[in-house]
């Protein structure tokens, strides 16, 4: 996809920043260890576990083809800055319901942040994944998204899910879809396109648009960003006892394993019936 192949980008500047011209095969598991402390003094422990397979994926490659005879990341020991870790903020379900009524109270079908919003907090999809919905997607009778594809906004193209798993129907509220149909008056095959704007919303004026609603509604979430609205709906699933096994098929994760990865610590304070305020 195009998001792994910027990632493999990005990474390659990182390598080639710090070891210059050396060549593959003259890398050591020292040297590499060095390199990867270095990096995980100003980073997290997923943004260096990315890195390493990244990496450790092209040594992988390079050994079967035969360019390098030793696997310099073998062994190597992660390191990381905790304090670097991302603290997702949550809105209590009380806050949820907020947003939503306020959004709902104050939407503009020809300006359609506000359906976006809610429609991320009913469906748990992915930005990406509700820009790139078409009404041929929506089955207004079976109350369901069919998610197949994703929009990119820098290259104006549709692009695969993010992975196999991705690709799913999620059910959502009838009151939902009601909503939605509002948004055929901008006359477009996309469903949340703007006639205002002749566009669809990106990453910029989403969470614009959030933080205007946040600050309206007075909850002080410094942290919270569009993505955060996914953890939001996690949060409501696990709050109405959806099994675990649900919740992954319903967000497209390839297994629970995952699923419980992310989210294990939001698992854990509804097993410690904290389910009234999430934080």
């Amino acid at each position: 996809t195009l998001s792994t192949y910027q990632d493999y980008q990005l990474n390659g500047k990182r390598l080639e920043n710090y070891f210059g011209k050396t060549k593959m095969k003259n890398i050591t598991r020292s040297a590499y260890q060095e390199f990867i402390n270095d990096f995980g003094n100003n980073h997290a422990k997923n943004t260096v576990h990315k890195l390493n397979n990244c990496v450790k994926s092209c040594v992988q490659s390079a050994l079967y083809d035969g360019i390098i005879t030793k696997d310099f990341t073998h062994n190597i020991n992660i390191s990381f800055n905790a304090d670097k870790a991302l603290k997702v903020e949550y809105l209590s379900i009380a806050q949820i319901k907020a947003l939503i009524n306020y959004e709902t109270k104050t939407r503009k079908p020809l300006r359609p942040n506000n359906y976006l919003i809610i429609a991320a907090l009913y469906s748990g999809a992915r930005l990406s994944e509700l820009t790139g919905l078409t009404w041929n997607d929506i089955d207004v009778y079976g109350n369901t998204f069919s998610i197949s594809k994703t929009w990119n906004y820098r290259t104006k193209q549709f692009g695969p899910t993010k992975n196999e798993s991705s690709v799913r129907k999620i059910s959502v509220p009838k009151k939902l879809i009601d909503l939605l149909l509002e948004l055929k008056v901008n006359r477009s095959d996309f469903v949340f396109w703007s006639a205002t704007h002749q566009g669809l919303p990106n990453s910029h004026t989403a969470n614009k648009a959030l933080k205007r609603a946040l600050d309206s509604l007075n909850i002080a979430k410094r942290d919270f960003h569009f993505h955060s609205l996914r953890h939001c709906h996690v949060a409501f699933l696990l709050s109405q006892g959806i099994p675990i096994d649900g919740i992954a098929k319903r967000l497209g994760h390839a297994n629970v394993i995952t699923t419980m990865k992310i989210y294990a610590y939001l698992i854990d304070e509804y097993r410690n019936n904290l389910s009234n305020q999430i934080v």
